[in-house]
């Protein structure tokens, strides 16, 4: 189990209850993860990750406001504050809180959630 994880640009520990149970990721799974290896410190085939994690997020719909260079930096920083060198990171992206029903939710900042496990 990771010591750490990275929600929204904050490290807590990994036992940190911190999601809303409102958010719609987990009350209706809008959202989705990407798994990646992390080798020699580096995540290995970033780019290819991270291009299939855009195409997830177009074709599901999902009204996210979060750009590429944004992606490479949270998982930057996620590798900053971790001392494994070599594992698993698993990023997640839900649409975060708000709004009743099945219509995609706007206005809402989106919960990104990211941790390496070794």
């Amino acid at each position: 189990m990771p010591e750490k994880i990275w929600i929204n640009g904050i490290v807590h520990p990994s036992d940190a209850l911190i999601l809303s149970g409102l958010n719609r990721g987990f009350l209706i799974g809008e959202g989705l993860f990407e798994t990646m290896a992390v080798v020699n410190g580096c995540i290995w085939k970033m780019d290819r990750h991270i291009s299939r994690l855009q195409r997830g997020l177009d074709g599901l719909e999902i009204p996210l406001v979060i750009t590429r260079d944004r992606i490479t930096d949270i998982l930057g920083n996620l590798l900053s504050h971790s001392d494994d060198t070599h594992g698993m990171l698993r990023l997640t992206i839900s649409s975060g809180g708000g709004g009743r029903g099945l219509m995609p939710s706007t206005g809402y900042e989106p919960t990104v959630c990211a941790f390496i496990d070794s």
